[in-house]
Protein backbone atom coordinates (compact mmCIF):
# COMPACT_ATOMS: atom_id res chain seq x y z
CA UNK A 1 0.00 0.00 0.00
CA UNK A 2 1.33 3.45 -0.90
CA UNK A 3 2.27 6.03 1.71
CA UNK A 4 -0.57 8.26 0.47
CA UNK A 5 -3.12 5.51 1.15
CA UNK A 6 -1.71 4.92 4.62
CA UNK A 7 -2.12 8.61 5.49
CA UNK A 8 -5.78 8.74 4.47
CA UNK A 9 -7.95 7.45 7.30
CA UNK A 10 -11.70 7.57 7.05
CA UNK A 11 -14.72 6.86 9.23
CA UNK A 12 -18.29 7.21 7.93
CA UNK A 13 -20.81 9.35 9.84
CA UNK A 14 -23.25 6.44 9.93
CA UNK A 15 -22.10 2.88 10.59
CA UNK A 16 -23.78 -0.40 11.48
CA UNK A 17 -23.18 -1.32 15.14
CA UNK A 18 -21.42 -4.61 14.41
CA UNK A 19 -18.68 -2.78 12.49
CA UNK A 20 -18.06 0.17 14.81
CA UNK A 21 -14.95 -1.41 16.31
CA UNK A 22 -13.45 -2.44 12.97
CA UNK A 23 -11.41 0.75 12.64
CA UNK A 24 -10.94 3.24 9.85
CA UNK A 25 -11.75 2.70 6.20
CA UNK A 26 -9.00 2.74 3.61
CA UNK A 27 -8.90 4.25 0.14
CA UNK A 28 -8.64 1.83 -2.76
CA UNK A 29 -7.75 2.57 -6.34
CA UNK A 30 -10.42 0.99 -8.51
CA UNK A 31 -7.96 -0.44 -11.01
CA UNK A 32 -6.36 -2.57 -8.29
CA UNK A 33 -9.68 -4.26 -7.57
CA UNK A 34 -10.87 -4.98 -11.10
CA UNK A 35 -10.23 -7.71 -13.66
CA UNK A 36 -11.74 -5.72 -16.52
CA UNK A 37 -12.31 -2.07 -17.44
CA UNK A 38 -13.39 -1.69 -21.06
CA UNK A 39 -16.22 -0.88 -23.46
CA UNK A 40 -17.58 -2.25 -26.72
CA UNK A 41 -18.44 -0.87 -30.13
CA UNK A 42 -21.42 -0.39 -32.41
CA UNK A 43 -21.87 -2.98 -35.19
CA UNK A 44 -20.94 -1.76 -38.66
CA UNK A 45 -24.16 -0.56 -40.22
CA UNK A 46 -25.56 0.66 -36.88
CA UNK A 47 -29.32 0.43 -36.46
CA UNK A 48 -29.71 -1.96 -39.39
CA UNK A 49 -28.21 -4.70 -37.21
CA UNK A 50 -30.63 -4.28 -34.32
CA UNK A 51 -33.19 -7.04 -33.85
CA UNK A 52 -36.32 -7.51 -31.78
CA UNK A 53 -34.83 -10.65 -30.24
CA UNK A 54 -31.45 -12.25 -29.79
CA UNK A 55 -28.65 -11.09 -27.48
CA UNK A 56 -29.18 -7.77 -25.61
CA UNK A 57 -27.13 -4.85 -26.88
CA UNK A 58 -26.84 -2.29 -24.10
CA UNK A 59 -26.49 1.41 -24.94
CA UNK A 60 -26.13 4.47 -22.72
CA UNK A 61 -29.90 5.08 -22.65
CA UNK A 62 -30.28 1.70 -20.95
CA UNK A 63 -28.20 2.81 -17.96
CA UNK A 64 -29.97 4.89 -15.30
CA UNK A 65 -28.91 6.22 -11.93
CA UNK A 66 -28.24 2.88 -10.27
CA UNK A 67 -30.86 1.01 -12.32
CA UNK A 68 -31.23 -0.56 -15.74
CA UNK A 69 -33.70 1.03 -18.19
CA UNK A 70 -34.56 -1.79 -20.54
CA UNK A 71 -37.85 -0.68 -22.12
CA UNK A 72 -36.07 0.15 -25.39
CA UNK A 73 -33.20 -2.34 -25.27
CA UNK A 74 -32.22 -3.67 -28.70
CA UNK A 75 -30.74 -7.02 -29.71
CA UNK A 76 -28.04 -8.36 -32.00
CA UNK A 77 -27.72 -11.80 -33.51
CA UNK A 78 -25.28 -14.53 -32.51
CA UNK A 79 -23.04 -13.93 -35.53
CA UNK A 80 -22.34 -10.30 -34.57
CA UNK A 81 -22.03 -11.26 -30.90
CA UNK A 82 -19.21 -13.69 -31.71
CA UNK A 83 -17.16 -10.77 -33.09
CA UNK A 84 -17.76 -8.78 -29.88
CA UNK A 85 -16.68 -11.32 -27.25
CA UNK A 86 -14.41 -8.75 -25.61
CA UNK A 87 -17.45 -6.69 -24.62
CA UNK A 88 -19.65 -9.55 -23.41
CA UNK A 89 -21.57 -8.69 -20.24
CA UNK A 90 -21.23 -10.95 -17.21
CA UNK A 91 -23.69 -11.13 -14.34
CA UNK A 92 -23.03 -8.36 -11.75
CA UNK A 93 -20.75 -6.33 -14.02
CA UNK A 94 -20.94 -2.63 -13.18
CA UNK A 95 -21.93 -0.71 -16.33
CA UNK A 96 -20.85 2.93 -16.45
CA UNK A 97 -21.78 5.56 -19.05
CA UNK A 98 -18.57 7.24 -20.19
CA UNK A 99 -19.67 9.79 -22.82
CA UNK A 100 -22.38 12.33 -23.48
CA UNK A 101 -25.00 13.93 -21.28
CA UNK A 102 -25.53 10.73 -19.27
CA UNK A 103 -21.88 10.32 -18.27
CA UNK A 104 -21.56 8.97 -14.72
CA UNK A 105 -24.76 6.93 -14.68
CA UNK A 106 -24.19 3.31 -13.68
CA UNK A 107 -26.11 0.10 -13.08
CA UNK A 108 -25.55 -3.57 -12.26
CA UNK A 109 -25.88 -6.20 -14.99
CA UNK A 110 -28.69 -8.65 -14.24
CA UNK A 111 -29.76 -12.00 -15.76
CA UNK A 112 -31.73 -10.20 -18.49
CA UNK A 113 -28.66 -8.64 -20.14
CA UNK A 114 -25.93 -11.07 -19.02
CA UNK A 115 -24.42 -12.66 -22.14
CA UNK A 116 -25.18 -9.58 -24.21
CA UNK A 117 -22.86 -6.72 -25.18
CA UNK A 118 -22.30 -3.01 -24.60
CA UNK A 119 -21.49 -0.32 -27.14
CA UNK A 120 -18.61 2.16 -27.02
CA UNK A 121 -20.48 4.57 -24.75
CA UNK A 122 -20.79 2.07 -21.88
CA UNK A 123 -17.86 0.77 -19.85
CA UNK A 124 -17.85 -2.67 -18.24
CA UNK A 125 -16.23 -2.67 -14.79
CA UNK A 126 -15.68 -6.22 -13.59
CA UNK A 127 -14.49 -6.37 -9.98
CA UNK A 128 -12.51 -8.96 -8.08
CA UNK A 129 -15.47 -10.07 -6.00
CA UNK A 130 -13.41 -11.27 -3.05
CA UNK A 131 -12.04 -7.74 -2.68
CA UNK A 132 -14.80 -5.37 -3.83
CA UNK A 133 -18.56 -5.88 -3.84
CA UNK A 134 -20.04 -4.81 -7.23
CA UNK A 135 -23.26 -3.44 -5.72
CA UNK A 136 -21.23 -1.43 -3.22
CA UNK A 137 -19.17 -0.04 -6.11
CA UNK A 138 -22.28 0.80 -8.14
CA UNK A 139 -23.81 2.68 -5.22
CA UNK A 140 -20.58 4.57 -4.64
CA UNK A 141 -20.28 5.57 -8.32
CA UNK A 142 -23.67 7.32 -8.25
CA UNK A 143 -22.85 9.08 -4.95
CA UNK A 144 -21.93 12.76 -4.98
CA UNK A 145 -18.37 11.84 -3.94
CA UNK A 146 -17.64 9.77 -7.05
CA UNK A 147 -19.61 12.13 -9.29
CA UNK A 148 -17.29 14.91 -8.09
CA UNK A 149 -14.33 12.74 -9.09
CA UNK A 150 -15.87 12.27 -12.54
CA UNK A 151 -16.42 16.03 -12.83
CA UNK A 152 -12.78 16.65 -11.94
CA UNK A 153 -11.68 14.76 -15.08
CA UNK A 154 -13.78 16.93 -17.40
CA UNK A 155 -12.18 19.95 -19.06
CA UNK A 156 -13.84 23.21 -18.07
CA UNK A 157 -16.49 21.41 -16.06
CA UNK A 158 -18.19 19.97 -19.17
CA UNK A 159 -18.90 16.27 -19.00
CA UNK A 160 -17.23 15.20 -22.24
CA UNK A 161 -15.98 11.71 -21.59
CA UNK A 162 -14.08 9.29 -19.36
CA UNK A 163 -11.18 7.13 -20.45
CA UNK A 164 -10.28 3.79 -18.94
CA UNK A 165 -7.21 5.16 -17.17
CA UNK A 166 -9.34 7.73 -15.36
CA UNK A 167 -11.85 5.07 -14.35
CA UNK A 168 -9.11 2.84 -12.95
CA UNK A 169 -7.88 5.81 -10.92
CA UNK A 170 -11.20 6.26 -9.08
CA UNK A 171 -10.61 6.50 -5.33
CA UNK A 172 -12.96 4.10 -3.56
CA UNK A 173 -13.39 4.33 0.23
CA UNK A 174 -13.65 0.82 1.63
CA UNK A 175 -14.29 -0.67 5.08
CA UNK A 176 -11.86 -3.28 6.48
CA UNK A 177 -14.29 -6.17 5.96
CA UNK A 178 -16.14 -7.18 2.78
CA UNK A 179 -19.17 -8.01 4.94
CA UNK A 180 -19.57 -4.30 5.75
CA UNK A 181 -19.48 -3.46 2.05
CA UNK A 182 -22.20 -6.06 1.45
CA UNK A 183 -24.45 -4.71 4.21
CA UNK A 184 -24.16 -1.13 2.95
CA UNK A 185 -24.84 -2.35 -0.59
CA UNK A 186 -27.89 -4.35 0.52
CA UNK A 187 -29.31 -1.40 2.46
CA UNK A 188 -29.01 1.03 -0.43
CA UNK A 189 -30.16 -1.55 -2.99
CA UNK A 190 -33.28 -2.25 -0.92
CA UNK A 191 -34.10 1.46 -1.09
CA UNK A 192 -33.59 1.31 -4.86
CA UNK A 193 -36.07 -1.57 -5.02
CA UNK A 194 -38.58 0.41 -2.97
CA UNK A 195 -38.16 3.49 -5.17
CA UNK A 196 -38.56 1.31 -8.28
CA UNK A 197 -41.80 -0.16 -6.86
CA UNK A 198 -43.13 3.32 -6.13
CA UNK A 199 -42.19 4.40 -9.65
CA UNK A 200 -44.20 1.47 -11.00
CA UNK A 201 -47.21 2.70 -9.02
CA UNK A 202 -46.69 6.17 -10.47
CA UNK A 203 -46.57 4.81 -14.01
CA UNK A 204 -49.72 2.78 -13.35
CA UNK A 205 -51.52 5.95 -12.22
CA UNK A 206 -50.39 7.77 -15.36
CA UNK A 207 -51.65 4.90 -17.53
CA UNK A 208 -54.95 4.98 -15.61
CA UNK A 209 -55.29 8.71 -16.27
CA UNK A 210 -54.51 8.23 -19.95
CA UNK A 211 -57.28 5.63 -20.13
CA UNK A 212 -59.73 7.99 -18.42
CA UNK A 213 -58.86 10.77 -20.85
CA UNK A 214 -59.63 8.42 -23.73
CA UNK A 215 -62.96 7.31 -22.29
CA UNK A 216 -64.29 10.50 -20.69
CA UNK A 217 -64.06 12.43 -23.98
CA UNK A 218 -65.69 11.51 -27.31
CA UNK A 219 -63.47 9.68 -29.77
CA UNK A 220 -63.19 10.77 -33.40
CA UNK A 221 -66.56 10.55 -35.14
CA UNK A 222 -68.49 10.35 -31.86
CA UNK A 223 -70.55 13.02 -30.08
CA UNK A 224 -70.58 11.46 -26.61
CA UNK A 225 -67.91 9.67 -24.52
CA UNK A 226 -67.82 5.92 -23.90
CA UNK A 227 -67.69 6.44 -20.13
CA UNK A 228 -70.32 8.73 -18.65
CA UNK A 229 -71.83 9.52 -15.27
CA UNK A 230 -75.34 8.10 -14.96
CA UNK A 231 -77.18 11.38 -14.45
CA UNK A 232 -76.05 12.80 -17.79
CA UNK A 233 -77.19 11.96 -21.31
CA UNK A 234 -77.46 13.43 -24.78
CA UNK A 235 -74.93 14.52 -27.37
CA UNK A 236 -72.15 16.96 -26.56
CA UNK A 237 -71.97 20.30 -28.35
CA UNK A 238 -69.33 21.02 -30.95
CA UNK A 239 -67.63 24.34 -30.23
CA UNK A 240 -64.45 26.13 -31.18
CA UNK A 241 -62.23 27.41 -28.38
CA UNK A 242 -62.91 30.91 -29.63
CA UNK A 243 -66.61 30.33 -28.87
CA UNK A 244 -66.13 29.19 -25.28
CA UNK A 245 -63.27 31.37 -24.06
CA UNK A 246 -61.60 34.73 -24.47
CA UNK A 247 -58.17 34.17 -26.01
CA UNK A 248 -55.30 36.57 -25.33
CA UNK A 249 -52.07 36.30 -27.30
CA UNK A 250 -48.91 37.32 -25.48
CA UNK A 251 -46.00 39.40 -26.71
CA UNK A 252 -42.39 40.07 -25.78
CA UNK A 253 -41.28 43.64 -25.04
CA UNK A 254 -38.10 44.70 -26.81
CA UNK A 255 -35.08 43.21 -25.05
CA UNK A 256 -32.99 46.09 -26.44
CA UNK A 257 -34.84 48.42 -24.07
CA UNK A 258 -33.74 47.50 -20.50
CA UNK A 259 -36.46 49.68 -18.94
CA UNK A 260 -39.00 47.02 -20.02
CA UNK A 261 -37.57 44.46 -17.59
CA UNK A 262 -36.71 43.97 -13.93
CA UNK A 263 -39.92 45.19 -12.32
CA UNK A 264 -42.44 43.31 -10.19
CA UNK A 265 -44.71 42.09 -13.01
CA UNK A 266 -44.29 38.37 -13.70
CA UNK A 267 -43.54 37.37 -17.30
CA UNK A 268 -44.31 33.75 -18.21
CA UNK A 269 -42.53 31.91 -21.05
CA UNK A 270 -42.84 28.26 -22.16
CA UNK A 271 -39.88 27.39 -19.91
CA UNK A 272 -42.08 28.23 -16.90
CA UNK A 273 -44.71 25.69 -17.94
CA UNK A 274 -43.35 22.38 -16.71
CA UNK A 275 -45.05 19.12 -15.76
CA UNK A 276 -46.84 20.81 -12.86
CA UNK A 277 -50.48 21.73 -13.30
CA UNK A 278 -50.33 25.23 -11.85
CA UNK A 279 -48.18 28.25 -12.66
CA UNK A 280 -47.29 30.11 -9.46
CA UNK A 281 -44.11 31.90 -10.49
CA UNK A 282 -42.16 33.03 -13.53
CA UNK A 283 -38.50 33.18 -14.46
CA UNK A 284 -38.56 36.79 -15.63
CA UNK A 285 -40.22 40.02 -14.58
CA UNK A 286 -41.36 43.13 -16.44
CA UNK A 287 -41.56 46.75 -15.39
CA UNK A 288 -44.66 48.92 -15.70
CA UNK A 289 -43.31 50.08 -19.06
CA UNK A 290 -43.03 46.59 -20.51
CA UNK A 291 -46.26 45.27 -19.00
CA UNK A 292 -49.06 45.89 -21.50
CA UNK A 293 -52.37 46.32 -19.67
CA UNK A 294 -54.22 44.87 -22.63
CA UNK A 295 -52.35 41.61 -22.10
CA UNK A 296 -52.66 41.27 -18.32
CA UNK A 297 -53.59 37.70 -17.46
CA UNK A 298 -55.67 37.24 -14.34
CA UNK A 299 -55.47 34.24 -12.01
CA UNK A 300 -57.48 31.13 -13.01
CA UNK A 301 -56.83 31.55 -16.71
CA UNK A 302 -55.36 28.70 -18.75
CA UNK A 303 -51.98 29.05 -20.45
CA UNK A 304 -51.27 27.02 -23.57
CA UNK A 305 -48.03 26.90 -25.58
CA UNK A 306 -49.10 27.28 -29.21
CA UNK A 307 -45.74 27.86 -30.96
CA UNK A 308 -42.32 26.26 -30.69
CA UNK A 309 -40.77 22.97 -29.63
CA UNK A 310 -42.92 22.64 -26.50
CA UNK A 311 -46.24 23.21 -28.28
CA UNK A 312 -49.10 21.60 -26.40
CA UNK A 313 -47.82 22.27 -22.88
CA UNK A 314 -50.67 23.55 -20.75
CA UNK A 315 -51.09 24.89 -17.21
CA UNK A 316 -53.60 26.71 -15.07
CA UNK A 317 -52.48 30.15 -14.01
CA UNK A 318 -52.56 31.16 -10.33
CA UNK A 319 -50.89 34.56 -10.68
CA UNK A 320 -51.34 37.95 -12.35
CA UNK A 321 -48.86 37.94 -15.22
CA UNK A 322 -48.11 38.55 -18.88
CA UNK A 323 -46.95 35.93 -21.38
CA UNK A 324 -44.73 35.91 -24.42
CA UNK A 325 -46.01 35.38 -27.96
CA UNK A 326 -45.56 31.60 -27.80
CA UNK A 327 -48.35 31.33 -25.23
CA UNK A 328 -52.07 31.90 -25.62
CA UNK A 329 -54.16 32.54 -22.52
CA UNK A 330 -57.73 31.32 -22.32
CA UNK A 331 -60.37 32.73 -19.98
CA UNK A 332 -63.49 30.50 -20.21
CA UNK A 333 -66.86 32.22 -20.52
CA UNK A 334 -69.66 31.64 -18.02
CA UNK A 335 -71.07 28.14 -18.38
CA UNK A 336 -67.71 26.55 -19.11
CA UNK A 337 -65.63 24.97 -16.36
CA UNK A 338 -62.04 26.21 -16.12
CA UNK A 339 -60.91 22.76 -14.95
CA UNK A 340 -62.71 21.04 -17.83
CA UNK A 341 -61.22 23.35 -20.45
CA UNK A 342 -57.79 22.66 -18.96
CA UNK A 343 -58.47 18.90 -19.16
CA UNK A 344 -59.59 19.01 -22.79
CA UNK A 345 -56.51 21.03 -23.73
CA UNK A 346 -54.28 18.63 -21.80
CA UNK A 347 -55.76 15.83 -23.89
CA UNK A 348 -55.23 17.71 -27.16
CA UNK A 349 -51.74 18.41 -28.51
CA UNK A 350 -52.98 20.97 -31.05
CA UNK A 351 -54.41 24.36 -30.30
CA UNK A 352 -56.05 26.59 -32.89
CA UNK A 353 -58.82 28.90 -31.78
CA UNK A 354 -61.01 27.76 -34.67
CA UNK A 355 -60.55 24.01 -33.98
CA UNK A 356 -63.83 22.26 -33.16
CA UNK A 357 -64.03 20.30 -29.89
CA UNK A 358 -66.92 18.69 -28.07
CA UNK A 359 -68.21 20.02 -24.75
CA UNK A 360 -70.95 18.72 -22.41
CA UNK A 361 -74.01 20.98 -22.46
CA UNK A 362 -73.93 21.60 -18.72
CA UNK A 363 -71.14 23.01 -16.61
CA UNK A 364 -72.09 20.46 -13.94
CA UNK A 365 -71.07 17.55 -16.19
CA UNK A 366 -67.95 19.41 -17.28
CA UNK A 367 -66.89 19.91 -13.66
CA UNK A 368 -67.67 16.33 -12.67
CA UNK A 369 -65.38 15.03 -15.43
CA UNK A 370 -62.70 17.53 -14.42
CA UNK A 371 -63.01 16.52 -10.74
CA UNK A 372 -62.52 12.86 -11.68
CA UNK A 373 -59.31 13.73 -13.49
CA UNK A 374 -58.22 16.09 -10.71
CA UNK A 375 -58.54 13.28 -8.17
CA UNK A 376 -56.15 11.15 -10.24
CA UNK A 377 -53.82 14.16 -10.57
CA UNK A 378 -53.81 14.43 -6.77
CA UNK A 379 -52.81 10.77 -6.50
CA UNK A 380 -50.06 11.29 -9.08
CA UNK A 381 -48.79 14.35 -7.20
CA UNK A 382 -48.82 12.43 -3.91
CA UNK A 383 -47.00 9.48 -5.45
CA UNK A 384 -44.44 11.80 -7.04
CA UNK A 385 -43.83 13.38 -3.64
CA UNK A 386 -43.40 9.95 -2.01
CA UNK A 387 -40.73 9.06 -4.56
CA UNK A 388 -38.97 12.39 -4.05
CA UNK A 389 -38.89 11.83 -0.26
CA UNK A 390 -37.43 8.34 -0.72
CA UNK A 391 -34.81 9.66 -3.13
CA UNK A 392 -33.81 12.39 -0.69
CA UNK A 393 -33.67 9.83 2.13
CA UNK A 394 -31.34 7.65 0.08
CA UNK A 395 -29.19 10.62 -0.85
CA UNK A 396 -28.83 11.49 2.84
CA UNK A 397 -27.89 7.91 3.72
CA UNK A 398 -25.25 7.80 1.00
CA UNK A 399 -23.68 11.01 2.26
CA UNK A 400 -23.38 9.49 5.72
CA UNK A 401 -22.42 5.95 4.72
CA UNK A 402 -19.62 6.87 2.29
CA UNK A 403 -16.75 8.88 3.80
CA UNK A 404 -15.05 11.25 1.42
CA UNK A 405 -11.66 9.81 0.32
CA UNK A 406 -10.30 13.34 -0.03
CA UNK A 407 -10.81 13.93 3.69
CA UNK A 408 -7.74 13.31 5.81
CA UNK A 409 -7.83 12.44 9.47
CA UNK A 410 -5.54 14.13 11.94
Amino acid sequence: MSKEKENIKLVPQLRFAEFENDGDWEVLQLGDKTSKVGSGKTPRGGNKNYKTEGLPFVRSQNIGWGILLLDDVVYIDEEIHKTFLGSEIKLNDVLLNITGASIGRSAIANHVIAGGNVNQHVCIIRVKKKELNPVFLNQFIISHICQNQIDSFQAGGNREGLNFSQIRSFKIPSPPRLSEQKKIAATLASLDNLIAAENEKLEALKVHKKGLLQQLFPTKGEKAPKLRFGEFSGAWEEKSLGEIAEIITGSTPKTSEPENYGGDKLFVSPADISTERYITKAGKTLSEVGFSKSRIIAPNSILFVCIGSTIGKVAQNKIVCATNQQINSLIPFDGYSNDFVYSILEKSSNFISSIKLFFPKTEKEQQKIADSLLSVDDLIDSQTYTIKVLQEHKKGLMQKMFPNPNTRKG
